[in-house]
């Protein structure tokens, strides 16, 4: 049994994610907003993003972008090795960055331009066998 009130909630958004990801959807990009939004609440995130990888060019696009400034950044594409969602692609691992402004591999350009500031950043390598596809985000931690 679960002690905590902060545990049974976890737990109720994962199984939110299970059910969403197991219901029908016919559009492939509504199905990937509802697990971003899931993934989102999960974190405690402001705002979240999906970057796919277009193999043509080898750079990160916004396939999804939610929160205050979402349809603004989606104008945007980040390269292989730029800002932490391009860290994250080179590198094929996860990262936390607690401290945005003061980390170096930050990419503040994006986030100047449409006006929010990112103070925390979680990001996630998406994979599909073992292949990059893409990079999932979450910024800013509500409450820090």
């Amino acid at each position: 049994m679960l002690r905590f009130t902060a545990d049974r909630e976890k737990l109720e958004a994962l199984f939110d994610i299970y059910t969403r990801i197991n219901s029908t959807y016919g559009d492939i990009n509504e199905l990937l907003t509802r697990i971003i939004e899931s993934a989102t609440e999960l974190t405690e995130g402001e705002a979240s993003s999906l970057m796919l990888v277009n193999p043509e060019n080898n750079k990160l696009y916004f396939e999804i972008a939610l929160g205050p400034k979402g349809p603004s950044v989606k104008q945007y594409s980040v390269n292989m090795g730029e800002g932490i969602a391009g860290w994250v692609a080179e590198k094929n691992t996860s990262l936390i960055v607690n401290d945005a402004q003061h980390d170096a591999r930050v990419f503040p350009d994006i986030a100047q331009k449409i006006g929010f500031p990112t103070t925390s950043i979680l990001a996630v390598p998406m994979r599909v066998k073992d292949k990059l596809v893409g990079v999932i985000e979450i910024l800013n931690k509500k409450g820090g």
